[in-house]
């Protein structure tokens, strides 16, 4: 069995010998470094992985308004119902759905949405209306009002300060949707309707969010029954949904209302909504 040895050193990247004596022979070194060389895994670079979503941002409960969030467990895509966690009332509580079940829905819904085959004619007729002109001034009126009575309140205790921000934030996202929109502008929304039904087809699962994310607001969805109920266009779009003939998607047509059952979002606030068998 060989002696000990002295152990090298580096000086300024030079190898000269050491005068300190190793722990272990150079044999058993060599063979615990081939045994390691022989264990080892190259560690991959860590990069978290963006996942996109289709509805990604856009998905709202039905019940309270709260957003869904969108989540993968174990190489399956959820959206997830988490709202009363966040302290916001609502029925469904701690709700899952697999993405595909509201995905397809609203596949199907935009790759069959059609504007009235005259609705460049009807956007002339809607702009002109001083009639609708005035209806959306005194919709603003009486949101403006409504707003001003919610800060009343929470400044005398009346509704506590979850309350007064849920209040709030609904009513001025109903008034952002009555604002008048200009006739190009309208029109330009309208093309831009028309190109979205004819790229979806073609478009990949990150272009067909960009083109929802460009019209939609939200959504709408119930959580418990995996259905989506309606979609809630941006209100530079909303004049579209108000021609006097239906936008459709397939058998359905899309009109605007309020969310009546279980809602607490206002009647006020605008958005498409399917109706069947019209």
């Amino acid at each position: 069995m060989p002696g000990p040895f002295l152990l090298p050193i580096r000086y300024k990247g030079q190898p000269l010998p050491g005068n300190h004596p190793p722990l272990v022979s150079q044999e058993l070194f060599d063979a615990v470094q081939e045994v390691r060389k022989q264990h080892r895994t190259t560690p991959a670079t860590f990069a978290r992985r963006y996942r996109t979503y289709l509805l990604k941002g856009l998905v709202r409960c039905v019940s309270c308004g709260g957003k869904v969030w969108a989540q993968h467990v174990k190489g399956q895509d959820y959206y997830r119902e988490e709202n009363t966690s966040r302290g916001l009332d609502c029925p469904n509580g701690r709700t899952y759905q697999k993405a595909g079940v509201l995905d397809d829905q609203v596949c199907a819904i935009i790759g069959d949405l059609r504007l009235p085959q005259s609705w460049r004619e009807l956007v002339s007729g809607y702009l002109a209306s001083g009639e609708e002109r005035k209806k959306e001034s005194n919709e603003r009126r009486r949101l403006e009002e409504k707003l001003r009575r919610i800060r009343v309140q929470y400044r005398e205790g009346d509704i506590d300060r979850r309350e007064y921000q849920q209040e709030s934030a609904l009513t001025k996202a109903a008034l952002d949707a009555t604002r008048v929109s200009v006739d190009d502008e309208v029109v330009r929304y309208g093309d831009h309707i028309e190109g979205l039904v004819e790229a979806w087809g073609a478009a990949t699962l990150e272009e067909r969010h960009q083109l929802l994310s460009m019209m939609l607001d939200a959504v709408y969805v119930d959580m418990a029954q995996g259905l989506v109920l309606g979609l809630k266009p941006k209100p530079e779009f909303l004049p579209l949904f108000n021609l006097g003939e239906p936008v459709t998607t397939g058998d359905a047509e899309l009109v605007t209302g309020g969310m009546e059952q279980g809602s607490s979002l206002p009647v006020t606030e605008q958005w498409g909504k399917l109706v069947h068998g019209c």
